[in-house]
């Protein structure tokens, strides 16, 4: 009679079997569960030392959340502590009683659905591919960009293929933390310690702000190009991102919660726009137009008033998805604060980035727009002459690209306009 293996004879033979994985897999697809081979108490302290500082939950909520396998768990741990210590941790996690979703949800993809291309956006949103003749401020105001599918893919949780991911390659670094007499760490701590809406936004007011502070030799993401470190910077704000999403996860959130949140989304996306357009770092962000779209897409969604929309439409027009940046510019426009002129920025960016076909409606609805802001006494503060100046130069680009009719029509519309500024 064979003595019985021990449960260790199977834990050793899941981990030569996940070694070849390359993927977070889907939860009971694979193995039987691990977690009582574990003890949830000492999983819990491990996984505080050794897991937390990528995980910004520092419980392990993620990875319940996400409903990553017990030997993906294990996998992924015994990289960093022994397999006894592994299996703590995997205990841990099951310990923890969250809603499982599956790890291939693409938390806050616009209407829970990703499209497969250009016009498939176009037609699915307007029944054909063409801007609405007939489509009114309150139309398109109605169309919210966090609930109108697109063709962006938003960031899976985990991607051990790739950077396209919310969970970063590194932790949030200590210099940053500790600067400044630590205050980004005890803004942190206090938050961890209270789980308030209100301490959240004050730590990451101040995680954000370490990241870009020029006193800070070690601040990865400063604006001169001549101190930008890219990969380190995209890093720290993906770190950042994770942080406040996770809030939002376990609220069960889908709204906008502060513009600080979702500014470090679009952040991500700039520091990945700077290597694409930038010389001298190509390459040092994989992916990068496609981290440039999809997280300044997951930071207008949520907070569509903000943001200059040249940023996000010349990177929609480049990945050659302009009708996505016509929506873009357009839904951001109606969205504007009074008194802004960024409205009239919004409707040179129509020709200058949109679907071109789309461009005689599309125009003449950004210039009817501009007419009812200023029929209601919004008019814009502070530089008139950049408005005009931008709306003559919204009818420049668009007339090479429309018949002589529809450049009559667009005259009309911007002669008013000039005559009322």
């Amino acid at each position: 009679m064979k003595a019985p293996r021990s449960p260790f004879w199977t834990v050793a033979l899941l981990i030569a079997g996940a070694s070849a994985c390359t993927q977070p897999t889907v939860p009971g697809d694979e193995n039987p569960p691990l977690v009582d081979l574990g003890d949830p108490v000492a999983g819990e302290l491990a996984f505080q030392e050794e897991c937390a500082s990528c995980h910004a939950s520092r419980d392990g909520f993620d990875l319940a959340h996400f409903g990553y396998s017990d030997t993906t768990i294990l996998r992924r741990a015994v990289g960093h502590v022994d397999t006894a210590t592994a299996l703590d941790i995997v205990a841990h996690i099951r310990s923890l009683g969250v809603t499982r979703e599956g790890p291939d949800l693409r938390i806050f993809q616009p209407g829970g659905n990703l499209l497969g291309g250009d016009l498939e956006f176009a037609t699915g949103l307007f029944g054909s591919d063409d801007w609405p003749d007939t489509l009114s401020t309150a139309g398109l105001m109605a169309l919210h960009p966090r609930d109108v599918p697109v063709a962006v893919p938003f960031p899976l949780w985990s991607d051990e293929q790739s950077n396209r991911d919310w969970l970063p390659d590194a932790p949030f670094p200590d210099a940053l933390l500790d600067f400044g007499e630590g205050e980004a760490r005890a803004r942190l701590d206090e938050y961890r310690r209270t789980r308030s809406i209100q301490d959240l936004i004050t730590a990451l007011q101040t995680l954000v702000a370490s990241d870009r502070e020029a006193d800070n030799p070690e601040a990865p993401c400063v604006e001169l190009l001549d101190r930008l470190e890219p990969a380190a910077c995209f890093d720290a704000r993906r770190w950042v991102s994770s942080f406040g999403a996770q809030f939002m996860l376990r609220h069960n959130l889908n709204a906008s919660v502060h513009n600080t949140l979702h500014d470090v989304w679009w952040d991500i996306g700039h520091v990945a726009r700077r290597t694409v357009l930038s010389d001298g770092f190509e390459g040092e962000i994989p992916d990068a137009l496609e981290n440039w779209i999809t997280w300044m897409y997951a930071g207008w969604a949520f907070e569509p008033e903000r943001h200059a929309s040249f940023y996000l439409a010349a990177g929609l027009a480049r990945a050659e998805m302009p009708r996505h940046a016509t929506f873009h510019v357009l839904r951001a426009q109606v969205a504007r604060m009074e008194g802004s002129v960024a409205p009239y920025l919004d409707a040179a960016n129509v020709p200058r980035y949109g679907h071109e076909p789309w461009v005689p409606a599309g125009l003449s609805f950004a210039y009817r727009h501009l007419l009812e802001r200023l029929a209601a006494g919004d008019r814009p503060e502070g530089d008139l002459a950049q408005a005009r100046a931008e709306v003559e130069s919204a009818y420049d680009l668009a007339e090479p690209l429309v018949t002589p009719a529809e450049a009559d029509a667009l005259r009309a519309l911007r002669d008013d306009i000039l005559a009322q500024l």
